[in-house]
């Protein structure tokens, strides 16, 4: 799908100097927009390689401004740092591009990886374009942002979305994948290759210019302070580090198709049979752990004798789980139900297999018809929700009408019955999902006909 066509691995003796060939360095203290406190430098103390494979940009403290003479916008430099770019020297559009870091932390403290539009020259920021690929504010190590800065879309309405490290890990800890594939009219976001972010030109505001048409070019940073993070205080350890490990450019090969999610709907072997539920649990389990964090609040609507449920507590780990609308309240109206056999065999089987959860109520069990029961949350309560009920167009279609209230901003909507082709009796959920993503600021996350399983999440900042 991908072709390699610039990179920078940063392999080289310690102290060495970026390549001269594929980086230039902006290089002031006049505050760069922001009113950021360091002073860019091209200096090997503040940019160099680490002589194990890492380019390092070192934000360091000034220990005695008088003596430095280094002359920012507010008197005499406090700090240096570096920022690095491919103007002049590379420029591209459309791709895939990448870089494994470890950043920095604390109060006051930015890094980014981002592009800038080279027509900057001639259309100043933000009429250029600014595409954020990884920006971190030091006092949210957890935390990363990816955003699209143009005109009438800038600095604070810029069209971002935040993508948050699980169980309270910080991104200073340890190496991560930052990415973004570039398309015409399309760019995502991913982290550690799970996608976060997507943003088209329907996603901007009225009457606003789509300003990712033409080339970018690429920047690395490390500032102190501004008006988004704030200044550094007394909690603000120093030196910082940005770690590169390093950085790829990849376009798009001319024999693959890209972002293709139903993968490949016309195989007619992937439609061969629908996939028996009561033997895919540990699987479904699996895609939905790729999908959602531990330690959250989910609910598995349509409840088929519980056997999906030990896989959610398995894989998921929920710190609550809903049970709504078991399916032997269907009994007495599906045929498959014999007689409403199916009636006792579900209640005995979860009361049996959970009990311990029931009773300390991280399992909650909802007794009743799904549509009368979801209006009874408050809104933006679940952070996860997977629908096993109907397999019909117009009961998901209701569904998820209410699960777009009842579910959180950043929150997953999943299922099963992923069938692309309208002539299978379940196709009615893939046609609902479908319109939704169409109609509203939703974007399909996963979809695989092979195992039928599905996701959405709502596009963030809409």
């Amino acid at each position: 799908m991908w072709e390699l066509i610039w990179h920078d691995e940063f392999d080289g003796p310690a102290g060495t100097r970026p390549d001269r060939q594929k980086w230039t360095f902006d290089v002031g203290g006049n505050g760069w927009g922001n009113l950021e406190y360091q002073y860019y430098t091209d200096m090997a103390e503040n940019v160099a390689l680490d002589g194990n494979g890492s380019l390092v940009i070192t934000a360091l403290m000034v220990p005695n401004p008088e003596t430095s003479r280094l002359e920012c916008w507010y008197g005499l430099c406090r700090y240096t740092s570096a920022r690095l770019l491919t103007r002049g020297s590379f420029e591209f559009t459309y791709g895939r591009v990448e870089a494994r870091l470890k950043i920095p932390y604390g109060q006051g403290i930015w890094s980014a990886f981002w592009m800038l539009g080279a027509n900057i020259g001639q259309n100043p920021w933000p009429k250029c374009g600014e595409i954020d690929i990884m920006e971190n504010i030091g006092r949210e190590p957890g935390v990363i942002h990816g955003t699209i800065h143009g005109p009438g879309y800038s600095r604070r309405q810029g069209i971002s979305c935040p993508y948050m490290l699980r169980n309270g890990k910080a991104f200073s800890d340890d190496f991560h994948k930052f990415a973004i594939e570039w398309e015409p009219d399309v760019t995502r976001w991913y982290v550690d290759e799970e996608q976060f972010f997507g943003v088209t030109p329907n996603h901007l505001p009225s009457g606003k210019s789509w300003v990712f048409d033409h080339p970018f070019f690429l920047l690395l940073n490390v500032a102190i302070g501004g008006f988004w993070p704030g200044y550094p205080d007394e909690s603000t350890v120093f030196p910082q580090k940005m770690m590169i490990d390093y950085v790829r450019v990849y376009k798009a090969r001319k024999d693959s198709e890209m972002a293709i999610v139903d993968k490949d709907p016309n195989n007619t072997q992937s439609k061969s049979a629908l996939l028996s539920p009561s033997l895919n649990h540990q699987m479904r389990g699996e895609v939905l752990q790729q999908l959602v964090p531990e330690n959250a609040v989910g609910a598995e609507i349509g409840v088929h004798k519980g056997q999906f449920v030990r896989a959610i507590l398995d894989s998921v780990k929920p710190a609550k789980l809903h049970l709504i609308d078991p399916w032997y309240l269907f009994g007495k109206e599906w045929e498959w139900a014999k007689d409403n056999r199916s009636t006792m065999e579900a209640l005995i089987g979860i009361l049996r297999a959970y009990e311990e959860e029931l009773i300390n109520g991280s399992i909650v069990l909802h007794i009743g018809y799904d549509l009368d029961i979801l209006p009874t949350f408050p809104n933006q309560y679940f952070d996860w929700v997977y629908l096993d009920t109907s397999h019909q167009y117009e009961q998901t279609k209701r569904e998820l009408g209410l699960l777009k209230l009842k579910t959180k901003t950043d929150g997953i909507i999943a299922g099963d019955d992923w069938h692309t082709d309208p002539d299978n009796m379940h196709h009615g959920v893939c046609q609902a999902v479908r319109e939704l993503v169409e109609n509203e600021p939703y974007e399909i996350v996963y979809a695989d006909e092979n195992n039928k399983q599905w996701a959405i999440r709502r596009i963030c900042g809409f």
